[in-house]
């Protein structure tokens, strides 16, 4: 398979045996979360911080923006772009 983005876990809650909730949590949970409550920026976040929104070389906008988010996901960019 890919390369290794981060872990993922399965949580489920059975009453007897019958699933009454099942929740995936995959690797984008974590890379892309929010600022956390002292305001430090997710792991995607601080990656991007500081990146031209102009790549100097080929004049595409946010190209580089959109390469470091795809690095950490690589469906993220079609839900930002």
């Amino acid at each position: 398979m890919g390369g290794n983005r981060g872990y993922l876990s399965h949580h489920v809650t059975l009453d007897g045996q019958v699933i009454q909730s099942y929740q995936i949590v995959g690797p984008s949970t974590f890379n892309m979360s929010p600022r956390d409550d002292s305001g430090k920026p997710g792991p995607c976040e601080a990656a991007v911080i500081g990146t031209p929104l102009l790549s100097t070389a080929n004049r595409e906008r946010c190209i580089d923006v959109l390469r470091t988010i795809r690095s950490f996901d690589p469906c993220m960019t079609c839900a930002t772009h």
